[in-house]
């Protein structure tokens, strides 16, 4: 991401800016093969290949991409390593299914959201207001144009607007707020939170936090 805004900085010529991307993240990913095997699994839902284009558009039209039938087919292709990436929708409210769940651990081999697609230009994609997330298992780290997104689990459900309101008592200004019923007993209930900037595990906000929504939350 650096390499492509420092070219986009210092480029005043005619050559068209996404074309220059895109002629930069096929030599990036190609010197990723040098380090190994480099391949990307994605989600195509029914009648949706606009996720396909925009995984070839963002890793390059030669590297190996593998189609998934179902989110959690993707996750568990990047936690075996049989893919080194996976990109996913970007999670709705509306999600009769939703696929974040599946990612909510603070074990190292669990793959964790390292990207948001599409980046500088959705190309030839046919994919007119889709969005995706990628995911890898990596350590996660401060780049200067950051989003977070972090999950929080509570012992009963709430409504977004209280949710709401005590992120914004904790300091969060919050770009997504979307809930979900766990499968756990007793009830549990995930609430998926974006907001600007890197947010450290020990950000002192998420003690605010903890402290807004009282006992029932159960971790972060």
């Amino acid at each position: 991401a650096d390499i492509v805004y420092r070219l986009i900085e210092r480029h005043h010529g005619a050559f068209p800016k996404p074309d220059l991307v895109a002629i930069w993240r096929i030599l990036i990913c190609a010197t990723l093969s040098f380090e190994g095997p480099f391949s990307v699994a994605v989600h195509l839902p029914e009648r949706e290949d606009g996720y396909w284009d925009i995984a070839r558009d963002h890793f390059g039209p030669c590297t190996p991409i593998a189609r998934h039938p179902s989110a959690r087919s993707v996750i568990e292709a990047v936690h075996r390593q049989d893919a080194i990436v996976g990109v996913l929708p970007m999670p709705r409210g509306d999600d009769a299914n939703p696929w974040w769940p599946h990612i909510l651990s603070t074990q190292a081999e669990t793959p964790k959201i390292i990207a948001r697609l599409p980046f500088a230009g959705i190309g030839n994609a046919n994919a007119a207001g889709l969005e995706a997330l990628v995911i890898c298992p990596i350590t996660v780290v401060p780049t200067g144009r950051d989003r977070s997104l972090f999950a929080i689990d509570i012992a009963k459900r709430l409504g977004l607007a209280q949710v709401g309101d005590a992120l914004r008592a904790a300091g969060f200004e919050t770009s997504l707020l979307i809930a979900s019923r766990g499968n756990a007993s007793p009830e549990i209930w995930h609430y998926l939170i974006e907001v600007d900037g890197y947010l450290a595990a020990d950000d002192p906000r998420l003690g605010q936090l903890r402290h807004e929504i009282g006992e029932t939350i159960d971790r972060i």
